[in-house]
């Protein structure tokens, strides 16, 4: 058996916002600092993962931060606006639904964009300077209980008709012949050169060495002018 895990899914992480509370939101990193820097009325109206809790939210951060040296200016720009924390997206976007927080920073693309055909008072934003894209994986463990049944679902989700029934649910199929919106042939022609796939791989796990780790949370936390947990 092969030591492998195959991508079923191509999603793009964007910024959502309340189009009441932000009415010209920004379009790269640097106008999302340069925006809570200089908005007052955003202070405590901001939210984003807990890295330290979300595993999700450790990634995209981390990747943040491989993308471009100005994620810190960013991690500052949060701490200054006296940012707020979630565990998954769906609680950030109810949040900024309702008013309560004004723009939600790195949350799925997929949910972000269904909320927003529900509700005309939301926005997406795709990153223009780079938009990170995540896929979901599917694996097949070596002691699974029904592996002919395991390989039976991968199949069926990485076929056709499989990827074409996630392309409906508004969630960003990867193969190249399954056509919507929803697909990662679309988004690829959509952002272009903008677009930065996290590749899976060994590499991923250099950020969850303890060392590293520790760093990366040391660092954010220190950007964001709060004192390490525990400490």
């Amino acid at each position: 058996m092969r030591d492998q895990a195959w991508a079923t899914t191509f999603e793009p992480i964007v910024m959502a916002y309340n189009k009441k509370l932000v009415p010209r939101p920004p379009r790269t990193h640097a106008e999302f600092a340069d925006l809570l820097e200089r908005t007052p009325a955003l202070k405590g109206k901001v939210i984003t993962y807990d890295v330290e809790k979300s595993g999700l939210g450790f990634l995209l951060a981390a990747q943040d931060a491989r993308a471009t040296p100005a994620f810190w200016d960013v991690a500052r720009a949060l701490g200054r606006a006296d940012v707020r924390f979630a565990a998954t997206t769906s609680t950030m976007l109810g949040r900024v639904a309702s008013g309560r927080e004004a723009i939600a920073y790195n949350v799925l693309g997929a949910y972000a964009l269904a909320q927003a055909r529900r509700n005309p008072d939301i926005g997406v934003v795709f990153p223009e300077d780079y938009t990170l894209v995540l896929s979901r994986l599917q694996l097949i463990a070596r002691r699974a209980g029904r592996p002919n049944a395991a390989r039976l679902w991968l199949d069926y989700t990485l076929s056709q008709r499989g990827q074409s029934l996630i392309e409906r649910q508004g969630i960003y199929a990867m193969r190249a012949d399954v056509k919507g919106e929803a697909t990662a042939a679309q988004l690829s022609r959509q952002l272009g050169a903008t677009l930065r796939p996290i590749v899976p791989g060994a590499d991923l796990t250099h950020d969850l060495r303890p060392d590293a780790y520790r760093d990366f949370i040391r660092r954010w936390r220190s950007a964001l002018g709060q004192p390490l947990r525990g400490a």
